[in-house]
């Protein structure tokens, strides 16, 4: 089960996933996490996947999906925090998301980006 934590660190709201990513319930429950964050104004958002430990499919489709309407369609700072090694992380790497999104593994840095 996909736990999630919100937090805002300065004025960056970073979002805490923890579990796994998968279809039927951790894709909607990263998709209404991020949804909650643009409701409520975040204007920053960073999300943490250092403890995401799977990311299937459809949570890679939500992590798409959560960067066009983050990103491209509302212009809001989007990153993403991952381990340096893992499933999850392995995953970003093999279908070449850092090509389009902005990776980190130290918070500091993915929140000193956003300055």
């Amino acid at each position: 089960m996909l736990k999630v934590r919100t937090e805002l660190v300065g004025d960056v709201t970073v979002i805490r996933f923890s579990g796994k990513i998968t279809i039927y319930k951790g894709d909607e429950i990263l998709r209404d996490a991020v949804d909650d964050a643009l409701k409520v104004g975040s204007k920053k958002l960073l999300l943490d996947l250092t403890n995401v430990s799977y990311i299937d499919s459809a949570g890679m489709g939500q992590l798409v999906a959560a960067y066009k309407r983050v990103f491209v369609d509302s212009k809001i700072p989007f990153k993403l925090l991952t381990r340096t090694s893992g499933r999850a992380t392995d995953l970003l790497t093999l279908t070449r998301a850092s090509d389009w999104l902005s990776i980190y593994t130290k918070e500091a840095d993915a929140l000193a980006s956003f300055k």
